[in-house]
């Protein structure tokens, strides 16, 4: 049985006097506002070091929260079939791992593979469930269906091509 809206305002009222459920919020604004002003800092340190291409890896690499969100989403949901939820599991393992093709302390390009694991397992989920599914359990701004056709074609100019290889091969032997 899933909670109405009203049940869950109900749960908060008896649950939390007002001030309570303020503070809560108010920390809730300061986290959004800790990434909103973190993400700045990361845009303009990108746009200083990097130049136009950096940038545009920082654009994407900043989707990376959504995108694991996404994955456990989808794990969840009962119309993705077990063999990809298996998939997945080993994808979201691979994310939180420290072990990394590229590692993650490096600034900025350390993510990168990580993009890379993601989107090209999204690419070959859509190829075997439909994709509204998808788009069902995405949270992010854009369209989640044309982001990942947009990264899976910058993916040859943003990865050096052996660490490319490496992605490709990884999800190719997890995603049978």
């Amino acid at each position: 049985m899933t909670k109405t809206e009203e049940d869950v305002i109900h749960c908060e009222e008896s649950e939390f006097d007002k001030n309570q459920f303020d503070e809560v919020k108010l920390l809730d604004d300061k986290k959004l506002k800790f990434y909103e002003t973190l993400r700045e800092r990361l845009d303009k340190w990108t746009k200083k070091r990097g130049g136009k291409p950096g940038n545009e890896v920082f654009q994407y690499l900043v989707l990376l929260p959504d995108l694991f969100i996404l994955l456990t989403r989808l794990i969840a949901d009962k119309r993705v079939p077990t063999s990809k939820k298996v998939f997945l599991g080993a994808v979201i393992g691979y994310l939180i791992s420290p072990i990394d093709f590229i590692p993650d302390f490096i600034p900025v390009i350390g993510y990168t593979d990580d993009l890379c694991i993601a989107i090209y397992a999204l690419d070959n989920l859509m190829n075997n469930v439909d994709q509204s599914i998808i788009m069902e359990n995405w949270s992010g701004k854009d369209n989640i269906i044309e982001l990942v056709q947009t990264i899976l074609e910058k993916t040859d100019q943003m990865i050096n091509k052996n660490i490319l290889r490496k992605v490709k091969n990884w999800i190719w032997k997890r995603s049978k």
